[in-house]
């Protein structure tokens, strides 16, 4: 499929799993990124590997196939940004799977960032990563715009392998 791209299915609440397992079953190229947590219940404690992005399910296929596909029980829709479908670069998805391989501390924040530095990674197997430097917990951390879905992750770097983007603040000041 030449004109195929990633796609997001928003799935039903915890369905995130299911959808992925639908996908693959048509032999369709699907990702869910998932990372482990540590979950407490009253009487123990776990570790299970949770999505990333909560209802989030990539797929990637043509647009005249989404309507077919949002047919797959627990795909609740295809996510849109204003009158076209959110779709997410194969980079990104290169990006996000290297960040759950190097990463321990990876946070999804779904919110939009509006103060920060913009800053590149330098050195290190995140060497070109480009995002905005954040405090967070007394540890420097770098935030990670995925245009595609509207999600920002933020990951622990060093900050002498943090160098800053002159671009961005010519831009805003």
């Amino acid at each position: 499929m030449s004109d195929s791209k990633w796609y997001v299915a928003y799935t039903h609440s915890r369905s995130e799993k299911k959808v992925y397992a639908h996908f693959q079953h048509q032999a369709l190229e699907a990702y869910l990124p998932l990372h482990r947590i540590k979950r407490q219940w009253s009487d123990r404690s776990k570790w299970v590997e949770v999505p990333l992005f909560s209802s989030y399910v990539f797929v990637k296929t043509t647009a005249d196939r989404l309507y077919a596909l949002r047919a797959i029980d627990g795909v609740a829709r295809f996510l849109r940004f204003e009158d076209r479908f959110a779709t997410i670069c194969e980079s990104e998805i290169e990006w996000i799977k290297k960040l759950l391989c190097e990463s321990e501390e990876l946070r999804v924040h779904p919110q939009r960032w509006v103060k920060g530095q913009a800053v590149r990674v330098v050195s290190g197997p995140l060497a070109g990563l480009e995002g905005t430097m954040v405090e967070a917990q007394n540890k420097k951390r770098i935030v990670v715009e995925i245009k595609g879905i509207a999600q920002k992750l933020s990951v622990s770097i060093p900050a002498d392998a943090l160098q800053p983007l002159r671009a961005y603040n010519n831009a805003t000041n």
